[in-house]
């Protein structure tokens, strides 16, 4: 319990917690891992206390003696199986080690091509107009969320503002293999977490144009896009789960963000 405990605040207090879970769980965790320690404290000091106290048992009589020697291997018996017990308990910390020595990666590629045909599909509202206006108003390029690119893309009337403009997206580079069905083909992914990696599903865009061949799959790039129609499944399609279509103005590489998944709900 108390290893329990300490693990849940690492990772509740650093931002490995980004690789599991929405920041908004963080106080969740902190709170679990220090009640989980400070009640394995307690219970550790106080079976202290209670073996401290114990009477210290003496050798009877020789009368008693057969009787001594039949509770002498009862007591045996019981001190071996309590250490099995206990040599059983810390190989439960081994998983544990590892989870803090070798740190588990964020989902990539290899997920993202198990998911394929399987996106994420659900209701998101998402009014693109007022978006991409309050942009044209600073005179910035907008930078979009991939869920909201692809809501926007799976909405019929709001595709053709979409459209209209060029737009930021961050996300991996995912390059298919020779076997694929589409050699060569170019996504961009990245994945969406309700509320840890458990319920992730794959956001992807698939990318026409220029790609630099450097790029491989799984490199973090900001990549300014326009959404093309023509190019791109319909909207009902879209929203089965076909990737959007986007032609490619200029990619940049960057380093995996702290936060490299979106999350549903701001």
């Amino acid at each position: 319990m108390l290893a329990v405990g300490l693990l849940a605040l690492h990772v509740g207090l650093s931002d490995r917690i980004l690789t599991f879970l929405r920041p908004q769980m963080r106080p969740y965790l902190v709170i679990s891992g220090a009640v989980l320690a400070v009640v394995a404290v307690v219970v550790l000091l106080a079976e202290q206390r209670v073996a401290s106290r114990a009477p210290v048992t003496t050798r009877g009589t020789d009368a008693d003696h057969g009787g001594d020697e039949h509770r002498g291997h009862d007591h045996d018996h019981d001190h071996d199986r309590g250490h099995r017990a206990s040599r059983a308990g810390w190989m439960l910390l081994l998983p544990m080690f590892v989870a803090v020595v070798v740190a588990p990666g964020t989902l990539g590629a290899w997920a993202a091509d198990r998911q394929r045909g399987v996106m994420f599909a659900g209701t998101y509202d998402f009014d693109v107009g007022p978006f991409l206006q309050a942009h044209a108003i600073a005179g910035t390029v907008p930078e979009m969320r991939l869920i909201d690119f692809s809501t926007a893309a799976a909405d019929e009337a709001d595709r053709a503002q979409l459209a209209a403009v060029s737009v930021q997206l961050t996300g991996f580079i995912n390059r298919s293999d020779a076997d694929a069905e589409v050699p060569d083909e170019v996504m961009l992914d990245r994945f969406i977490v309700g509320c840890c990696v458990a319920d992730a599903a794959l956001l992807e865009v698939r990318l026409s144009g220029e790609i630099p061949m450097e790029l491989e799959s799984e490199q973090w790039v900001v990549v300014t896009v326009r959404f093309d129609p023509e190019a791109s499944p319909l909207a009902t399609d879209v929203r089965r789960g076909e990737s959007p279509v986007a032609r490619v103005e200029s990619v940049r590489p960057i380093d995996p963000p702290n936060e490299p998944y979106e999350y549903l709900y701001g």
